[in-house]
């Protein structure tokens, strides 16, 4: 089976109908997954098969896939994110257009334009977002000392004069917290 391998894909992905034919084994349903794909729609995980031993060559790497209910894509079925790349210590060398993995010491290359695709694919994955703040309530807001100084030292005071920032200024900043009151 043919792969994609994606650096701008978070997690490694196969669809539900090839994880059967396989038979590997049930995806763990952990906590709720959605994927955001390129043009910005969102999919549902089915959960994840851990270890799955994935082959290139004749070197052997596992590797966990977030399984997706999706129709298969005939020619690169499995997305390769960052997680495997990082596993089989991928370097890329687009110049020259080679993959190279490498493993115990032993290394593979393999030639990535001779099974160029123009199409590109984007996956990244979130945590579903939590329910949207209660209208009325306060929430503090926490503001770094050192952003407020840097903006402190630009701000103009009056109209047409800057006046120096005070000597104490970091102390008052210490006791500075912000509450921004959210309404609807």
């Amino acid at each position: 089976v043919k792969a994609l391998c994606d650096i701008g894909s978070s997690v490694n992905v196969m669809p539900l109908s090839l994880a059967k034919a396989f038979n590997l084994k049930e995806p763990t349903e952990g906590t709720v997954k959605e994927l955001t794909l390129a043009d910005q729609s969102t999919i549902h995980s089915k959960g994840d098969i851990e270890d799955v031993v994935v082959r290139i060559i004749d070197l052997k790497f596992p590797a966990d896939f977030m399984i997706l209910d999706v129709e298969e894509d005939k020619e690169h079925p499995i997305i390769l994110g960052r997680p495997f790349l990082a596993t089989a210590k991928a370097i890329i060398d687009m110049g020259e257009g080679e993959l190279t993995i490498r493993k115990d010491g032993e290394t593979r290359t393999i030639q990535l334009f001779s099974t160029w695709n123009e199409e590109c694919y984007k996956l990244e994955w979130k945590q579903k977002k939590a329910a949207p703040p209660t209208p009325g309530k306060t929430w503090r807001v926490k503001v770094e000392i050192q952003e407020l100084e840097e903006e402190m030292g630009q701000l103009a005071i009056g109209t047409g004069t800057i006046k120096e920032v005070p000597q104490d200024i970091e102390d008052k900043l210490k006791r500075l917290a912000i509450e921004v009151d959210i309404k609807a």
